[in-house]
């Protein structure tokens, strides 16, 4: 069959690297063991071997399973913790937000209360000024 890629993908290339640097790495390790390569190994029950590996890769397969689980499972908690002081914060921002109007409320009604004190204090001035020269011309008599 003619290959329509010129080219492998990256991913695929990828794959092919790890399973050769692996499969290495096991030859090396049944040399190792065994002194020998697999091609030259006899008397062997390879279908046992096998049947065996593939118990111990689903093994392996399920205690992944278990870890990622247990990982999701934790962020779905931090996740959740998060989300919850999210709202306490949220909260009390809005307050801090009424508070904070309630403070403008408050100054701009003391101010106007101010201008309105400082409006009738000027009166009071005013009139103080003008009947003190009343009660002066009062006392000072005719002339």
């Amino acid at each position: 069959m003619e290959r329509k890629l010129t080219e492998r993908p990256k991913v695929s290339q990828q794959v092919i690297d790890l399973f050769t640097r692996v499969v290495d790495a096991q030859d090396d390790k049944g040399y190792d063991k065994y002194g020998k390569t697999i091609d030259a190994a006899d008397g062997y029950d390879w279908n046992a071997m096998a049947l065996e590996e593939a118990v111990d890769g689903l093994k392996y397969l399920t205690k992944e399973n278990n870890r990622l689980r247990d990982t999701v499972l934790g962020l779905g908690r931090m996740y959740d913790e998060l989300d919850r002081e999210n709202q306490e914060l949220r909260a009390q921002l809005e307050g801090m937000r009424k508070q904070r109007n309630d403070a403008e409320e408050t100054t701009y009604r003391l101010n106007n209360q101010l201008l309105l004190y400082t409006e009738a204090l000027e009166k009071l001035a005013d009139a103080e000024g003008y009947f003190g020269e009343i009660a002066r011309n009062a006392l000072r008599g005719p002339e």
